[in-house]
């Protein structure tokens, strides 16, 4: 069961909040035992919404949606739901791309890289929002937040970024391109998303996506065992490009099975 709350009694109060400029609205989400907090701030960088739940021992876990990546959070989120809900109907034709994960997307902006898993455990199935800082020289693992939504809570949370995205969003969701001009594309525009998965249980998502740079394709690789992911963009209109110089590699791999290199020898395995 989940309850939505426009009151701002008891919701996630910050001493530094005044930094995050001024509150346009805030929310509560009830999900079963969970209360989830929703504070659109607005400052002169533009509008953020503060995504917040209180964990374990007390602690606040927080993730910050630059209001131009909130299109494609809203659409994910819908999407996991839907694959959620089909879950119920039982699991044939469907399969874990590693232990308990589901469904993995990934997106991000200027400044941040965000990380949606479907996964389910003894409790059962529920979406996990992960935040990393893109800041440059620190690891994958530097500053990560995330927040948890079970998947009983998973469409109301969505239709309410939903809501605070047509109330609030309007000129503050920009497409532009490199030099400031309007780029004609949008999300609609764009290919569908693809799934590989390699011959050594890899997984390799291709996702394409818009931001105010413009138009791209993200690659990212998801490590069976570890669930350490790694990503790369390729802006769309260097895509054809970046597939030539891929079919010409392929014309030079030989027919037979290549050798792999074993670590310590000639190479650093990792393959």
């Amino acid at each position: 069961m989940s309850s939505v709350s426009g009151d701002s009694d008891n919701r996630d109060i910050d001493e530094n909040d005044q930094q995050w400029g001024r509150e346009l609205e805030s929310r509560t989400i009830t999900i079963e035992a969970k209360r989830i907090y929703l504070d659109l701030k607005e400052n002169k960088g533009g509008r953020v919404l503060k995504i917040s739940e209180v964990v374990v021992g007390g602690q606040k876990s927080r993730v910050f949606i630059a209001m131009d990546v909130m299109p494609t959070l809203v659409e994910q989120l819908k999407k996991f739901a839907e694959f959620a809900e089909s879950l119920k109907d039982g699991t044939d034709g469907k399969r874990q791309i590693s232990g308990g994960l589901w469904k993995s997307e990934s997106f991000f902006d200027e400044t941040r890289q965000y990380y949606l898993d479907l996964k389910e455990n003894a409790r059962g199935i529920f979406c996990r929002l992960s935040q990393i800082s893109r800041s440059r020289g620190g690891s994958r693992n530097d500053n990560r937040q995330h927040i948890v939504i079970p998947n009983s809570g998973l469409k109301t949370f969505a239709n309410n970024l939903e809501n605070l995205l047509l109330e609030h969003g309007g000129e503050h969701v920009k497409t532009l391109s490199e030099d400031g001009k309007q780029n004609l594309l949008s999300a609609s525009d764009l290919p569908k998303a693809k799934t590989l998965r390699a011959s050594n249980k890899k997984m390799f998502f291709f996702d394409p996506s818009v931001n105010t740079r413009g138009a791209y394709i993200r690659l990212t690789e998801l490590h069976p065992v570890t669930g350490n992911r790694s990503s790369i963009t390729v802006p769309l209109d260097s895509l054809k490009q970046f597939k030539e110089v891929l079919d010409e590699m392929c014309k030079e791999v030989p027919a037979r099975e290549v050798i792999p290199v074993v670590p310590g020898n000639n190479g650093d395995g990792d393959h």
